[in-house]
């Protein structure tokens, strides 16, 4: 362990489970971060016991994580910005770039908030369409186990959100709310309006645009756009799933 913590690379500590043929993985460079620092060079004792969870299965989804990982390493090199502050536009980098670019494509987007009442997750729909016309094209779902409205601006926090519909918003009859239609006020007072789909889920629409955390992500994914490190398509859908069955040791 004392090896494992002096390297300079990410180091990894995989146990095969003969009897199940399933291997486990854990972060070794974490643990001992975590768990005893430099204090691992001065320990008393022989030999420390390392616990894997038995869910952090080395598989494919694992694999991602690792290239993600190492990825997110260059990627803060190639910038010069710290990586932590860099997790976010890794993930995001082709919404970011469809927002980002939107008024200059002479495109609007709009974000579809599914609040599921009946199933433990939340849906997320990101849309594109030419200014003026009224075919959307999907450019992002996002679905997320037990996510609710209110963590919407959390979830994104470069993002700027408005109002979609500002004819129905404005309409009196949602203001006196007779009907019950779902409210929530975002961070800076703005009240949306959403709508109750037969009690099985809570529909809000919104359009979208970058706020000044969002520009500097913007700046970043150019950047590695001009270096040939990734590349963004405006017909391209993506599809991503967050929940603690994705979580792995690593």
């Amino acid at each position: 362990m004392q090896f494992w913590y002096r390297q300079p690379v990410p180091t990894y500590l995989v146990a095969y489970i003969e009897s199940v043929n399933t291997f486990l993985i854990v972060d070794a460079n974490a643990f001992v971060e975590k768990t005893y620092g430099k204090g691992i060079f001065t320990l008393p004792q022989a030999s420390v016991t390392v616990p894997i969870r038995c869910d952090s299965v080395l598989d494919a989804h694992a694999f991602s994580i690792l290239l993600r990982k190492g990825e997110l390493t260059e990627w803060a090199r190639l910038l010069d910005a710290p990586p932590g502050e860099m997790k976010l536009s890794q993930r995001d980098y082709s919404v970011i770039w469809h927002i980002g670019t939107q008024k200059k494509r002479d495109v609007e987007i709009r974000l579809t908030f599914r609040d599921w009442q009946s199933k433990l997750r939340s849906e997320m729909y990101f849309e594109e369409r030419k200014r003026e016309q009224s075919e959307w094209e999907e450019c992002r779902t996002h679905w997320q186990y037990m996510l609710r409205i209110g963590e919407l601006e959390e979830t994104y926090p470069y993002l700027t959100f408005a109002r979609f519909d500002e004819e129905r918003q404005e309409e009196s009859e949602f203001f006196d709310n007779e009907d019950g239609e779902p409210l929530i006020e975002l961070g800076d007072g703005t009240q949306v309006y959403g709508t109750n789909v037969a009690d099985e889920y809570h529909q809000y629409e919104f359009l979208v645009g970058l706020n000044a955390v969002g520009d500097q992500m913007l700046s970043w994914v150019k950047t590695l756009q001009d270096l040939g490190v990734i590349q963004v398509s405006e017909s391209v859908s993506e599809f991503i799933d967050v929940a603690p069955w994705h979580w792995r040791g690593i």
